[in-house]
This record gives C-alpha cells, sequence and structure tokens, in this order.
C-alpha cells in the first residue's frame, strides 16, 4: 500500500479468486480518522481506463475525499466486471466480492447495504448494473454514466453499439442475462443515478434502461451532459453521481 497524494493510495494483493497479483486504489474521505465507521462507494473504470483514472485527477480526487465515503477502484482491466461463462478463469464479479471483504476487514466500514453505493462508467457501469442483478441487497445506491446498460444487443447499428467481447457466451439467447434493461425488477427499491451524454453512442441504450424503469415503476434520477461517450462527461458527471450518493446514505439515518 503506497499514499500517491494525501488520502488516497494504491494497493497491491494476492487475489485468491483471481489466482493472481491484482491492483486497485483507495481515497479515504477528509474526515476518515474521526468517524466511528464510513459508508463504501465502490467505483468502476471504463475499458481503456484503470484504477488511477480517478486517483489521478486532481477534481475527481477532492469530490471523494470530501465526500463521506471510503472508496475503492478496482483494476478491472477489459473484463466488464464479469464472472465469464466463456473464460473460467476470468472471475472478476467474483472478485469484487473478495475486495468488498478485504476492506471491509481492514477499514472502518459500515456493513450494511444501506451505507454502500456502487458507481461505474461505460463498461464499469455494466459492470456495476450486472453486480446489483447478482447480487440483490448488497448496494443500496447504483450510480451509472455513459452506461452499456442494454448489453450485449446485436439490434443496434453498429455506430450505436460496442463489440461484445470473447467474455460474453456465444449464443445470443444467453445475452439476455446480462441486459439491464431486460431486469428492471433487480433495481427495484435502489437509489439511481443515471448521466448520460447527450450525443453518446450508448445514448439509445441508456434511453432504454430509462424507460424500462419507468415501466417498472421504479423512480430514479436521469441526468443530461452535453457530450459523448468521452471521459470529459465522466469528470463532469461525477461529482453530481457522488453528491446524490451521499444524499442516500444520509438519508437511510446511518
Amino acid at each position: 500500500m503506497r499514499e500517491l497524494h494525501e488520502g488516497a493510495f494504491e494497493c497491491t494483493h494476492h487475489s485468491a479468486v483471481l489466482g493472481r497479483e491484482k491492483r486497485f486504489s483507495l481515497i479515504l474521505s477528509s474526515d476518515y480518522e474521526e468517524a466511528s465507521a464510513s459508508p463504501l462507494a465502490l467505483v468502476l473504470h471504463g475499458d481503456g481506463r484503470d484504477h488511477l483514472s480517478v486517483v489521478g485527477n486532481e477534481t475527481l480526487r477532492a469530490c471523494f475525499r470530501e465526500s463521506c465515503f471510503i472508496s475503492f477502484f478496482p483494476e478491472g482491466e477489459r473484463s466488464c466486471y464479469l464472472d465469464s461463462e466463456t473464460t473460467p478463469e476470468s472471475r472478476f464479479q467474483s472478485w469484487l466480492g473478495e475486495l468488498l471483504e478485504l476492506v471491509s476487514e481492514h477499514l472502518k466500514v459500515r456493513r450494511d447495504a444501506g451505507s454502500r453505493v456502487i458507481l461505474g462508467w461505460s463498461m464499469g457501469a455494466f459492470g456495476a448494473a450486472n453486480y446489483v442483478m447478482r447480487h440483490p441487497g448488497a448496494f443500496s445506491t447504483l450510480g451509472t454514466i455513459i452506461g452499456l446498460l442494454d448489453f450485449p444487443n446485436d439490434s443496434y447499428p453498429p455506430d450505436e453499439n460496442y463489440p461484445v467481447l470473447p467474455l460474453f457466451p456465444q449464443h445470443r439467447s444467453r445475452w439476455e442475462n446480462y441486459r439491464a434493461t431486460r431486469h428492471p425488477e433487480c433495481f427495484a427499491g435502489m437509489n439511481i443515478i443515471q448521466a448520460v451524454g447527450k450525443t453518446a453512442f450508448d445514448a439509445g441504450m441508456n434511453a432504454a434502461f430509462h424507460q424500462a424503469l419507468k415501466h417498472a415503476g421504479i423512480a430514479h434520477r436521469y441526468l443530461e451532459f452535453e457530450g459523448g461517450h468521452e471521459w470529459s462527461v465522466v469528470a463532469e458527471a461525477m461529482p453530481h453521481l457522488v453528491d446524490c450518493a451521499r444524499q442516500a446514505v444520509r438519508g437511510t439515518g446511518q
């Protein structure tokens, strides 16, 4: 564990799930030492980014430092944060569970779901939604930015879609199990914040998830930002997600 900036660290551990060394970064809120126990935020990066993308951004780092959370950022590689059906050694969703326990054991973290939020952008938003779908009750708040929330789905034209990686099953009938739009009931009772880039290629996917939640009667915040599927939208939207998550956690009375 090495300190990169005040209150921000890069950590390495041996993952029993993956069978190899893995890295993640960690940001402690500025009042961590005074707190008896803190709520937790798990933040998943997008494809082409890594566990240092937020920590290395001064504005976003300050945002998390000023929040009430212990926030950690796994090195997700190009895993989509899945336990792959086709690549048995790619068990990244199980690794997230392993990390949750590791952080909870070594830091002053609240363990109730009402004090836990999961955030992500792009591939990370896909991973966050899928973790919620497969682990009901693990988190109370879901926040997504420019998310692949109706994926994999070959009904979208190529310029509005994303390549399906070999991690996914070949048979398209299995893809239904991964598409958040097909399982809105998994998000009932959660605090949901959905941030969308107006000109992003994924706008159709986000609109589909938005409509699926509406049709299921699930309240959520739908925030639009100027821009496409790009880092500038993530950087602008993330503080809004953190603020909404902080309000939601405090609203539970925790």
